[in-house]
């Protein structure tokens, strides 16, 4: 029989099952989320170029 143990199976500590989430950036939902972070223009900005640059 093998053990959760052995078989590397472990439960997150709940001390930092939240520290994770809390400094993860989140995506901006929109067009106007993205512009106004100063960090997301350039790639916004980007994204909008290629969609333009194929036709769709």
């Amino acid at each position: 029989m093998t053990t959760r143990s052995k078989a590397g199976i472990t439960k997150p500590n709940s001390r930092y099952v939240m520290l994770a989430s809390k400094f993860t950036p989140e995506e901006p939902r929109n067009i106007d989320e993205a512009m106004k972070h100063p960090a997301w223009t350039d790639p916004a900005l980007e994204e909008i170029r290629r969609i333009h640059m194929l036709k769709t």
